[in-house]
């Protein structure tokens, strides 16, 4: 049977899902998958996930991590977290050069825009366009995290939700 519903169901059962995926983003696992990636810029094993996670138990991170696989938040191939967006063990075209050293790589254009702001430090960000001219954007100086994150945040949020 097909189902009729209304534009502001689909948009509320989006925002609902969207909630859900940034809780699961901000919670240990999560962190924890996070701060190897910005350690390593390599894939994460799922085993030193398992051994890294304060106060869960392995099988409670085992099931967290499926969970977060299974949402597409991450991706696990052979053992190991390849993927856990925003970042990427793979090399793609868009880079992202923290401040605190190294390259690393982004899914996508719009994730280079992500990291420095989840970092809470200043990166360089570097792409490629389809022409593949070179696209770099450097912070500046005066501008922290916290601001840019604003203002992209404020680009993006739905009319009458705190900003017009």
């Amino acid at each position: 049977m097909l189902e009729i519903t209304t534009a502001e169901r689909i948009i509320d059962t989006e925002i609902e899902r969207q909630v859900g995926r940034r809780a699961a983003r901000e919670a240990p696992v999560m962190r924890t998958i996070y701060q190897a990636f910005l350690a390593r810029g390599a894939p994460v094993p799922v085993e030193d996930v398992m051994a890294a996670v304060p106060d869960m138990s392995r099988d409670a991170v085992a099931s967290r991590l499926t969970a977060l696989d299974e949402d597409d938040l991450i991706q696990i191939v052979d053992g190991k977290v390849e993927t856990a967006y925003p970042f990427t063990a793979r090399p793609t075209p868009f880079v992202v050069r923290p401040a605190t050293g190294g390259e690393r790589y982004a899914c996508c254009a719009v994730d280079t825009l992500r990291m420095a702001p989840m970092l809470g430090q200043r990166a360089e960000l570097v792409g490629y366009c389809r022409i593949h001219k070179p696209l770099r954007v450097k912070p500046a100086k005066e501008a922290s995290a916290t601001d840019v994150a604003g203002r992209i945040a404020a680009r993006w949020q739905r009319k009458g939700a705190g900003t017009d």
